[in-house]
This record gives structure tokens, sequence and C-alpha cells, in this order.
């Protein structure tokens, strides 16, 4: 006998009085809450993505990775920085383009390089 629970990627949101969660979202699927790390995400700074709302959020099963963990890919924006220069402060936005994010189980985080983590995502 085999057990079928679905457990679609759902976005979570903050109570709105967790001022450090304003207008960000954590991934979770079924009872796991995902993460991004830098290893999966071009090693940059995470805090440069964003998730659209509307993005759609795909699990992918990786038999292979981690013991068998799955992960979530999602199409995502990434400030671009290359046309910064030195600058702290501008009166221009940084400009915006595409990038894909991967998310993995959040309990499985820091077990292949030191990097960055984030499980609260800029929507």
């Amino acid at each position: 006998m085999r057990l079928s629970l679905p457990m679609p990627v759902e976005r979570i949101h903050a109570h709105p009085d967790v001022k450090m969660d304003i207008g960000q979202v954590a991934l979770k699927r079924g009872p796991i809450i995902y993460c991004l790390e830098g290893i999966d995400n071009g090693g940059g700074p995470l805090n440069r993505f964003r998730l659209p709302p509307d993005a759609e959020l795909r699990y992918e099963a990786r038999p292979e990775f981690l013991g068998g963990a799955g992960v979530i890919r999602a199409e995502a924006e990434i400030s671009d920085v290359r046309d910064w220069g030195e600058a702290l402060y501008r009166a221009v936005p940084p400009s915006r383009r595409p990038a894909e994010l991967t998310a993995i189980p959040y309990y499985l985080w820091d077990n292949r390089e030191p990097g960055e983590m984030l499980v609260w995502i800029p929507e």
C-alpha cells in the first residue's frame, strides 16, 4: 500500500507586526520550510533576489541531491549592480534582470560549503 498526499509549494507570509519580514515570503512544501543558499544561487548576495508574486513555484525531485531531497525552483529577478559603481546611494534604483532561484529544505543548509542563507525572500 502506498500513501500519496498532495504537497503543493506555498508562499508563507509573516504577521504584519513582524517588521523584519514585511514584503517577504518563505517557501513551504508540506511541513518543510525551504531556504536559499549561496551555492545554489550564484554565490552572490541573496538579498538581491526578488520573487514576483505571480512567479510559478516548481518542485523538482532530486534523488541524487543530499540524500534525495527535492528543491523548489522559480523564475525571479535580481538587482543588477554592474552599473552601480562605487556610490553608496543614488536617486535611481538598481535595474533588475531575470534570474532563476533554487531553494533547498531548510534543515539541509550548510551541508556543502559555508555560505550565505536566506529564508525570507523579498516579494
